[in-house]
């Protein structure tokens, strides 16, 4: 599932990405998020920020650079905007959360109209446009808190599915969703979805979240999330119920050794605290190890670029903008 920021002239990227497993023999169902700056190889383009995928390929591309970074097979997606997202919780009559503290934060630069985020902590009933402001809100926590806050959405989102009434309205539901998405899936496969997931998180079943697991680091003074990949392997077996073999541990091992090469360091060693690794080019060697050919893609770029939007024309930022500092992060 890709959760994408279009803008006018641009593609966009998949700033919300996760993926959704269904065991129905175990009645449970999953959610594992990727962080938008995790560092993965993208096919074709190199080492980047796995929200580029989207950028450089789209969904086709996303897919494939999850597959191989996961070591699973994704059988369908389903991408949504801004305003397909607004759709979508209107469409089974809003969400309930328990906001858990004051956001604010107001960008003028961010899309045609600007972005403004205005919410009071507490519990409260949340239509679309709200629930936009609370999975867009980030703080000093950057990226890893507000993949906490769609998690939290998202269980509401399950909770309101388990509702008799929405059960019964899920053909209705499923084409209201069919016209606000981009989907493989058809509406028959939605509705059938709608109702076996809300099903399967019934009763004393519950959605399982998960986020790939990692550490932050700087690499060029770009911020990236590391993924460790030998916990992550385990980690997605364990979502799918799965008991990993001595294969699939020595492929986790092999998939972790590329991070170490890469790198020139333990890619598992980061802690809470993010760290500074300096870029490797291609074809160079530091601490033993050689960057692989396709070396690393164009992320640097693109994260300057998105950056640069919130700037002057003479690229600095202006006085309006800078006078007060925010409470949040840009979303």
């Amino acid at each position: 599932m890709l959760g994408v920021d279009r803008r006018t002239g641009d593609t966009g990227r998949s700033d919300t990405l996760f993926v959704t497993m269904l065991d129905t023999s175990r009645n449970q169902a999953a959610l594992l998020s990727i962080p938008r700056d995790t560092l993965v190889p993208i096919p074709g383009y190199g080492w980047d920020k796995v929200n580029h995928a989207y950028a450089y390929g789209g969904q086709e591309l996303s897919r494939k650079t999850l597959e191989n970074f996961l070591g699973i097979r994704i059988s369908n997606y389903v991408l949504v905007d801004f305003q397909g997202f607004i759709k979508l919780v209107d469409a089974i009559g809003g969400v309930d959360i328990d906001v858990e503290k004051a956001m604010q934060y107001t960008d003028p630069y961010d899309g045609e109209k600007g972005l403004v985020i205005s919410l009071q902590p507490g519990k409260q009933h949340m239509d679309g446009t709200t629930a936009i402001q609370y999975v867009r809100y980030r703080d000093e926590e950057g990226d890893i808190g507000r993949v906490v806050r769609q998690q939290k959405f998202m269980k509401a989102v399950f909770a309101r599915l388990r509702s008799a009434s929405l059960l019964t309205r899920a053909p209705e539901i499923a084409h209201t969703l069919y016209q606000s998405i981009d989907t493989d899936l058809s509406v028959t496969d939605l509705a059938s979805l709608l109702v076996t997931f809300a099903k399967n998180v019934s009763g004393t079943s519950q959605l399982e979240t998960a986020m790939v697991q990692g550490s932050p680091a700087y690499i060029d003074d770009i911020s990236y999330w590391i993924p460790n990949m030998t916990a992550l392997r385990q980690q997605v077996a364990r979502l799918q119920g799965e008991e990993p073999g001595e294969g699939y541990r020595l492929a986790a091992q092999a998939a972790k050794e590329k991070y170490d090469e890469l790198l020139g360091t333990n890619s598992a060693a980061g802690s809470g605290e993010k760290r500074k690794i300096e870029n490797q080019e291609p074809g160079t060697e530091e601490g033993g190890g050689t960057v692989p050919e396709n070396g690393w893609g164009k992320g640097g770029d693109a994260s300057r670029k998105r950056q640069q939007r919130r700037q002057g024309k003479n690229g600095t930022q202006s006085a309006a903008a800078s006078s007060k500092k925010p409470q949040g992060i840009p979303g």
